[in-house]
């Protein structure tokens, strides 16, 4: 998944100072209180510890024990087989004596106040604030992740905060937040922690959305949609040797997770391109991806091209060309989808949200706040009264 974090994040990781729970809290207190919140990243913390006594273990929700004491984890299509003391190749499980546990379970690396806008979601509950979550890990190896100090870590290694689901969950309802979402690093590595605490946040009536590269086996992936209200998955290109070579995966189980959202589960759905130059950017390739996706999620599905800000091991790329992005949103619309943004090109009119029938501005944005919005409480346009696919109320 592709997502900045603001300056004064990285800066706030470089920092050797760790934070005890009281200034933990307090720090999110003070930077929760807009829209354009500053991320907090928590002490530095690397046991399953809470309290000063009590360990806590999560076994793994997703393999299978086999002979000599190995265990095959059946989360992702690695389907990882390790013997004892061995982590996965998402750096997010770990047998231990011949059962698979969650490593870093309850300890994120990022907990962050952010708009919902960051996801990117732009038809779901715009202008609201989501308790975002992370943990150390991934099971792709994205070469252009500006989140490569998480994603690329192992989840003990990374300054966390220990954080239960039952205490995420208290957080959430003290700052009078509605939506936990989880985003940053590999959602599919800490699965059994977002899996947790997305029960609880139904329990108590608080929505739940996820970003994710979904790179994941179908029975994992929807059995936590049951407990998701909105999904966006970043659908890195249509090419499998792109995948392979952009970030050590393969295209056709991302497909089948998108279709397995789509037709089997009633999550609002938006995705997103990261256009990265001479690499994805190719005319013919996009045209199959959003034929695809036309064709496959129905052409109300939001569709966002993201603009590349070189990072990581792609440092010696340009920036995505502004034409370049403007030409996929064209390709985009002539494959017959009707809600196509663009991203990290602010301000620009493919930011905003229009109505298809009158052509009204329904939703203006400028980076990732509102600043005009026409829309009935219910997702109606104001001029003319077409509905507006989504999730508002």
């Amino acid at each position: 998944m592709f997502n900045h974090l603001p300056k004064n994040d990285k800066e706030q990781m470089g920092r050797d100072s760790t934070l005890d729970r009281r200034q933990f809290l307090t720090s999110l207190a003070r930077y929760g209180g807009g829209i354009g919140a500053a991320g907090i990243l928590a002490g530095n913390l690397t046991h399953y510890a809470y309290g000063s006594d009590q360990i806590y273990e999560r076994e793994a929700e997703y393999y299978e024990r086999l002979a000599g004491g190995s265990t095959r984890c059946k989360t992702c299509p690695r389907e990882c087989e390790l013997k004892d003391n061995e982590t996965s190749h998402c750096r997010g499980r770990i047998n231990r004596g011949g059962m698979l546990y969650s490593r870093g379970y309850g300890e994120p690396c990022v907990v962050r106040i952010d708009p919902v806008e960051l996801l990117p979601l732009n038809h779901f509950l715009p202008g609201t604030r989501t308790l975002t979550l992370g943990v150390g890990g991934c099971n792709l190896n994205c070469q252009y992740c500006h989140n490569w100090q998480q994603s690329q870590s192992m989840p003990d290694t990374v300054k966390t905060f220990r954080l239960t689901p039952q205490e995420v969950i208290k957080e959430a309802k003290k700052r009078d937040i509605n939506i936990i979402a989880f985003n940053y690093t590999g959602l599919i590595s800490f699965l059994e922690y977002a899996l947790d605490i997305a029960k609880l946040a139904k329990a108590s009536q608080i929505r739940v959305i996820a970003a994710t590269a979904a790179y994941v086996n179908p029975t994992p992936l929807l059995d936590f949609a049951r407990y998701v209200d909105a999904f966006t998955i970043t659908l890195k290109g249509f090419d499998d040797n792109f995948y392979q070579q952009i970030a050590g995966a393969q295209l056709t189980p991302v497909l089948s997770a998108i279709k397995a959202i789509k037709s089997n589960t009633s999550c609002w759905l938006e995705l997103v391109n990261l256009v990265v130059p001479t690499y994805n950017d190719d005319g013919q390739k996009i045209r199959e991806m959003t034929d695809w996706v036309a064709q496959t999620c129905g052409n109300e599905t939001p569709f966002h091209f993201t603009r590349l800000t070189p990072a990581y091991h792609l440092t010696d790329l340009p920036s995505t060309l502004v034409p370049t992005l403007e030409d996929a949103c064209r390709i985009a619309q002539q494959s017959g989808l009707k809600y196509i943004y663009t991203s990290n090109i602010a301000p620009h009119p493919n930011t905003h949200t229009y109505c298809l029938n009158c052509g009204a501005s329904l939703i203006q944005r400028l980076n990732l706040q509102i600043i005009d919005r026409q829309l009935t409480a219910d997702g109606k346009c104001l001029r003319c009264g077409t509905p507006l696919p989504g999730i508002w109320i």
